[in-house]
């Protein structure tokens, strides 16, 4: 009597093989607007390959940064990340990737066994893996100044001679500091004569100037400028 017997072998590397997941590397960013899953489609991005520059063109169109996904894995594609943007109520994404190396993974055997003998067949595997950046966005609320403010550096500072000032990274088109001319690159030192220096000093600024024009100090390389500008009371 003919005995058969089969069996599977697999050796692989000490790592599961699997797509990576956005969501598990989500990093939600401070923004304004409340995140709200929604079942609409996002709409994608095509990045310039570089990401701050993605980052300045989206805020200066209108949008603000609700969060990211950053990591180094199996290509994520759009499926994945727009599970990710439909659950943090993003519209609107910008997804970059880029190839970085071919991992060996081992290989997948299979052995069977008869009367003939043992016959082995070995398959190699490998997986492609890339540095991902997702960025999920949506349309800021249209009131105040209009500027994407960062605190000023050590070197700020020292040239300044002041610890107070904030230095602007981005203008949304269409705001008042846009019709006003600032421009990014521009350190905003006071508004409505009232020094700004972080987050609660801009709104504490801007709270008593709304609805009326205000002059904005602002330092443009060596120069010191006065800007009027018209705060609206609500949206502009």
């Amino acid at each position: 009597m003919q005995r058969r017997k089969a069996w599977m072998s697999i050796v692989v590397a000490a790592f599961v093989i699997a797509a990576s997941d956005p969501s598990k590397f989500y990093q939600a960013v401070p923004h304004r607007t409340p995140d709200i899953p929604t079942s609409a489609q996002p709409i994608f991005h095509q990045s310039s390959g570089d990401a701050k520059q993605d980052l300045r063109t989206m805020l200066t169109n209108g949008y603000e940064l609700v969060g990211y996904s950053a990591f180094n894995g199996r290509e994520a594609g759009q499926k994945g990340v727009r599970k990710q943007a439909m659950k943090v109520g993003a519209s609107d994404v910008v997804y970059l990737e880029k190839y970085t190396e071919t991992q060996s993974l081992g290989a997948i055997g299979n052995t069977s066994f008869s009367r003939w003998g043992a016959f082995s067949f070995v398959t190699p595997m490998s997986v492609r893996r890339y540095d991902q950046l997702a960025m999920y966005f949506r349309k800021a609320p249209r009131e105040g100044l209009g500027v994407y403010p960062r605190p000023l550096s050590d070197e700020e500072k020292a040239k300044l001679n002041s610890n107070k000032g904030v230095a602007i990274t981005a203008v949304v088109n269409g705001s008042p500091a846009f019709m006003a001319d600032i421009l990014p690159g521009d350190i905003i030192i006071a508004i409505g004569g009232r020094a700004v220096w972080d987050d609660d000093s801009i709104k504490g600024a801007l709270d008593a100037v709304r609805g009326k024009t205000s002059d904005i100090e602002i330092v443009r390389g060596d120069d010191r400028i006065i800007k009027q500008v018209s705060i609206p009371a609500g949206a502009w």
